[in-house]
């Protein structure tokens, strides 16, 4: 059995891996001003899903996080979900002042 921080790592890489399927795909983008956030294109995760099984195929190293094709789409799924509609942190900036 893993341990909780080496399940911890693995889940981080995957969403890492995930972030990077969607970002290459055109799903989401990210905040020009704050890194780290994602903005949601309202694209939909199917290029990213197509992207990540493609390159499952070929053994490429951007997914080898991921044991096989649920654990991709499971977690582009989540990674997907982590993307917000805007940037809060802009929006309160403009908000702001």
């Amino acid at each position: 059995m893993a341990s909780k921080s080496g399940q911890l790592a693995h889940q981080e890489a995957q969403r890492e891996a995930a972030m990077a399927l969607l970002l290459e795909a055109g799903a989401v983008s990210e905040c020009e001003v704050d890194p780290g956030i994602y903005i949601n294109q309202h694209r939909g995760t199917e290029g990213a899903r197509d992207l990540g099984l493609r390159l499952i195929k070929v053994k490429d190293r951007r997914v080898s996080a991921f044991k096989n094709r649920v654990e991709l789409s499971d977690a582009i799924d989540l990674a997907f979900g982590d993307a917000d509609d805007r940037c809060e942190l802009c929006a309160k900036r403009a908000k702001a002042g």
